[in-house]
């Protein structure tokens, strides 16, 4: 009976494994906010399958933590064509959610997340797309900072700034985009 279970088990995971080969992580289009001590992050992120089969999967979406952050206190996760809740569960190292794509199909799911900064200091996880072994075909960034703060450096540097009402926006458009560090921002408040 043993040997029925691990072969069934292992029968499963390769299954598995099989469909996770089908899933392409191809864009993301993401506004991050520093306002009132708090982080906030939202974005779309799209998924396509390029295989004949039905994917449906659970991912893992890390948060930074540490010393520098309290633990993420607001979390959704939205498949934006159902408009209905993917969230699994979350702790302080990160979310997991389900996808389900369709044959040759793309899926656009939204995430908002919300930490408190203790610092002077935001991070964004960017390293995990190695792990899909190609770059993003593409990726738009948008960076909100109220005005009662300085932004003393950024780990990418923006293509683009404006100063809109009572925030400083800056933008990165990227093509091609295989990150080789997170998105770290360190600011100082002023008054």
């Amino acid at each position: 009976m043993k040997f029925l279970i691990l072969c069934f088990l292992l029968f499963f995971a390769s299954f598995e494994i099989s469909f996770a080969q089908d899933i392409e992580f191809f864009r993301e289009d993401i506004k991050f906010e520093i306002s009132d001590d708090y982080f906030i992050v939202e974005g779309d992120y799209y998924f396509c399958n390029v295989g004949e089969k039905t994917i449906m999967q659970v991912l893992f979406y890390p948060f930074p933590f540490g010393v520098e952050y309290c633990n993420v206190d607001t979390i959704s996760v939205i498949n934006l064509q159902t408009k209905l809740s993917v969230l699994r569960n979350f702790n302080y190292k990160g979310a997991s959610f389900i996808i389900k794509i369709k044959p040759y199909g793309i899926e656009k799911y939204k995430i908002f997340y919300k930490q408190k900064l203790l610092g002077n200091k935001a991070e964004y996880i960017l390293n995990t797309t190695k792990l899909w072994k190609k770059p993003l075909e593409k990726a738009n960034y948008e960076l909100l900072v109220d005005v009662n703060r300085i932004i003393d450096s950024v780990s990418y540097l923006p293509d683009s700034s404006a100063k809109i009402g009572n925030y400083h926006h800056y933008y990165w458009r990227k093509n091609d985009f295989m990150p080789d560090k997170d998105f770290e921002i360190y600011f100082n408040k002023y008054y």
